[in-house]
Formats: C-alpha cells, structure tokens, sequence
C-alpha cells in the first residue's frame, strides 16, 4: 500500500477551539483530524461537498469532487503520538468498518441524485497532529467482500 504524505500548517477547526493537549479525547481528536483533513483535501484541489454526513447509524467522514470530477468518500484517521494509535492511523480499517462505508456511500448517494452520474472512489486520510499536523493519502481503497478482512489500494501515490 502506498500513500502520499503532505505536512499541513496547523488548522483552526471552525468553532476556534483546538483540542487540548492536556486533556484529548477521542471526538476532539477525531473532529480536529476532520479539519486538517478538509483543509488538506481542499489544498490539493477537491470540491468539499459534505462533513460528517449521517446515514442511519453510519457517518461519512468526508465527501468531496476531486479535480477529475470524482466522487470520494474519505474515511478520517486521526491520532497523536500520546495516543498510542497505529503509525499510519489505518489499521482499524477492517472488512466490517469498510463494509458500513459503502453502505453508507450508497445511501448518501441515493439521497444525492445530482451525483448519480460521478465515479466514486474511497480514500483514506490518515491524519498525525503533530506541530505542524501530518496526514498521509491512500486513494483507492478496494472495499473487500464480506468475509474479508483487509483491503488494498487501487492507486499509487
């Protein structure tokens, strides 16, 4: 699996507030990644579309259009080195975890004709907030039958 890696300037979430080194908690962290992820997405040429988008019980972290008209569902892994969290942030992402983010895709898609006619692809941003934040890139994630238990990238960097 490749990725692409970019250093990011920190970000400021929207609401002002940046989660406190003293006292992360898990949503802030993610939350805070979301942010550096957007803004990093958005940098590299990507139409925000929607954040946090609920489908029943499953979220999209991310949906965007990149430069090529591409629809992408980007799932947002976000840790600091005091959490203890996988170096790349995407070793969470197993056949059950990727199996609600297509469902979700396919739902949010059916509740957004306009893109009916997109390619879609899924993208995952592992994001390292760090002074200033790391996020590596892999595009393409294959979303494995159920029964399997990885994935793999479709795309290099």
């Amino acid at each position: 699996m490749s990725a692409r890696s970019l250093v990011v300037p920190p970000s400021t979430p929207r609401d002002g507030q940046c989660p406190s080194p003293r006292s992360p908690t898990t949503t802030r962290i993610g939350r805070f990644g979301e942010s550096v992820a957007r803004d990093y997405l958005w940098v590299s040429g990507h139409r925000i579309v929607a954040m946090n988008a609920r489908e029943g019980h499953d979220e999209l972290d991310i949906v965007s259009v990149d430069n090529a008209g591409t629809l992408v569902f980007s799932e947002v892994r976000a840790f600091t080195r005091r959490t203890g969290s996988h170096p790349s942030g995407l070793a969470t992402l197993r056949g059950p975890k990727l199996q609600r983010w297509a469902r979700a895709a396919r739902s949010w898609r059916q509740h957004h004709p306009e893109f009916v006619h997109h390619r879609c692809r899924f993208d995952a941003l592992a994001v390292e907030l760090s002074t200033p934040a790391r996020v590596a890139h892999v595009r393409g994630i294959t979303i494995p039958s159920p029964g399997e238990r990885s994935f793999s990238s479709d795309h290099g960097p």
